[in-house]
């Protein structure tokens, strides 16, 4: 689905919908994510442009735990789906799955893994991470019993052509919340062919 708040369109793609050889799962439905892209950028001048979806587009962890593939098992249609965003000038693709949260650039697009809801976390280790992205946020290894639940408020500043995000993570010794990662980037502009 697509909705528009001001100068900031969201796509929320599903990742589970579209199957190759009728059975594989993990997989974008391309087409109409590149027909909306189209249909709303044509509209809005300086839009910032946010996709979402369940599964992480790079490696950002090991786990074999699931019984569906990941985006990433498939590099074809994954590389077809980030070069569409690049070429539309998407700004951040927001994912989860992986219980903990990451930040990794690749392209100039962020991927935003925010898994820390609540569900039973998993270790983050750099090594695991796939080497075509740039880490921002952790940089360092850490243990799943040092992963805390958070969320990440994110502001859109249409005047400046930013955006602002803010972690926030529950600090259970203490009953307060902690800041995490915070960033800013700039408007991303189209890639031009």
């Amino acid at each position: 689905y697509y909705f528009s708040h001001r100068q900031a369109n969201f796509f929320a793609v599903d990742e589970y919908s579209v199957k190759e050889l009728g059975l594989l799962r993990g997989l974008i439905d391309q087409p109409w994510l590149t027909d909306q892209i189209s249909k709303h950028k044509s509209k809005q001048k300086h839009a910032f442009m946010f996709v979402l979806g369940h599964l992480p587009a790079y490696k950002v962890a090991d786990t074999k735990k699931g019984p569906f593939p990941d985006l990433y098992f498939f590099p074809r249609h994954r590389d077809a789906f980030w070069e569409s965003m690049k070429e539309a000038g998407v700004s951040m693709y927001f994912c989860g799955h992986v219980h903990f949260y990451c930040r990794v650039t690749k392209d100039d697009i962020q991927q935003v893994l925010i898994g820390n809801g609540g569900a039973n976390p998993v270790d983050f280790d750099p090594k695991q991470v796939d080497r075509t992205v740039t880490i921002n946020y952790p940089t360092a290894f850490m243990k799943a019993s040092d992963v805390k639940i958070g969320y990440v408020l994110f502001t859109v500043d249409e005047t400046a052509h930013t955006v602002s995000a803010i972690q926030k993570l529950w600090n259970r010794q203490t009953g307060t919340w902690e800041t995490g990662d915070v960033f800013t980037i700039a408007e991303t502009k189209p890639s031009v062919k």
